[in-house]
C-alpha cells in the first residue's frame, strides 16, 4: 500500500462501511485489504468487487458445499501465492468442519503454511498424503483439478471446470490487493475468512483441540 494515499471524505466513508459490515459478517475487519481495495479500485470498483466475490462464493457454496468451497478458496488463493486469503479461508473450512464434525480435518492453515515453501509436485503430494482418507476423496479430486487448471495443463473436460475456474479467477483478482507490503498473516494471527469467525465458543474449542492433537502426536 503506498503510505502517501489519503482517502478523500466518499471512500472514508466507505471504508467504515466496510469495516462494519466485515465485522458484523465474520467477526473481522480485514482493514489493510478493504483499504488497498479502495485506493486501487476506487469506490465503484470495490463495490463491484465485493458484490462479484459474494457471488462466485454463493456459486462454489451451492455447487460443493460450504465447507469444500471454503478450502477451494483458500488452495486457489494458496496456488496464487496469498498467505492472508489462504490462511482465512482454509481455517474457516477447518472450523466449519470441527463444528460440524466435533474432529478436526486433516487439512488446516498450519498445514497450508508448508505448502507455501514447495514446489507443485509436493505440494500435490502433500495433499494426497493429508487427503488420503475416504471422506476427503472428493476435495481431493476438485483441488487437484483446480491445480491443474491453474497450471493450464488439465486434459478434457469436467463439469466442475468453469466453477474451478471461477474460483480462481475471482482470487486472482483479489490478490491484486491482498499480496502488497503491509498486508501480512500467519496461522497464529489467522482469522477465519467466514462468517463462522463470529462463532467465538466453536474456535476456542477448534484451538483447544487442535493444541491438544498437536501435543499427542510424536515429535
Amino acid at each position: 500500500m503506498r503510505a502517501e494515499w489519503k482517502p478523500n471524505l466518499a471512500e472514508r466513508v466507505v471504508l467504515r462501511g466496510l469495516f462494519l459490515l466485515a465485522r458484523m459478517a465474520q467477526g473481522s475487519e480485514a482493514r489493510l485489504v478493504a483499504t488497498e481495495c479502495v485506493r486501487v479500485m476506487g469506490i465503484r470498483g470495490t463495490l463491484r468487487y465485493t458484490a462479484t466475490a459474494l457471488k462466485v462464493t454463493k456459486l462454489l457454496e451451492g455447487e460443493f458445499g460450504g465447507i469444500t468451497a471454503q478450502f477451494l478458496i483458500g488452495l486457489a488463493s494458496l496456488f496464487i501465492g496469498c498467505g492472508f486469503c489462504t490462511y482465512g479461508h482454509v481455517m474457516a473450512g477447518a472450523v466449519l468442519w470441527f463444528r460440524e464434525r466435533g474432529e478436526l480435518h486433516p487439512l488446516d492453515h498450519y498445514v497450508a503454511r508448508d505448502l507455501f515453501e514447495m514446489t507443485d509436485a509436493e505440494i500435490r503430494e502433500k495433499l494426497e498424503r493429508q487427503l488420503r482418507q475416504p471422506e476427503h476423496q472428493r476435495l481431493l479430486l476438485l483441488v487437484l483439478r483446480m491445480h491443474d487448471l491453474y497450471l493450464e495443463c488439465a486434459e478434457g473436460t469436467w463439469p466442475e471446470d468453469p466453477y474451478l475456474e471461477a474460483c480462481l479467477w475471482m482470487w486472482r483478482w483479489t490478490t491484486e490487493c491482498s499480496i502488497v507490503d503491509g498486508i501480512t498473516r500467519t496461522p497464529e494471527t489467522s482469522t477465519p475468512n467466514h462468517p463462522v469467525g463470529r462463532d467465538r465458543a466453536t474456535l476456542e474449542r477448534f484451538e483447544r483441540a487442535r493444541r491438544e492433537a498437536r501435543s499427542a502426536s510424536p515429535a
